[in-house]
């Protein structure tokens, strides 16, 4: 998969950024919803990347639905919400 400069999220165009470093918390990877943006740290294998795109990905659906860290949401509750977004995601995108 070729890494998108950025992706439809909703109604917001998110840019997607390849980072040098990883981030202060260890992280290879990091969604920043007021930024509309998604950092991935491009020293990893591709196929890595690619699951850490997905991972930001959900994060993103996540704070479109509104899901917080706080919520009490059942495993399939969150697979609910999160699944309608992320379907629109990867459709708009042509990721799909």
């Amino acid at each position: 998969m070729k890494i998108p400069e950025t992706i439809k999220i909703g109604s917001k165009e998110w840019k997607i950024e390849l980072d040098d470093e990883v981030r202060e918390d260890g992280a290879y990877g990091k969604c920043f919803p007021s930024l509309s943006k998604i950092y991935l740290y491009k020293r990893q294998e591709q196929k890595e990347i690619e699951i850490t795109l997905i991972h930001e990905l959900l994060h993103a659906c996540a704070s479109f639905v509104g899901i917080k860290d706080h919520d009490k949401l059942t495993e399939e509750e969150f697979i609910n919400r999160v699944s309608q977004i992320l379907h629109t995601v990867l459709e708009e995108n042509e990721l799909f």
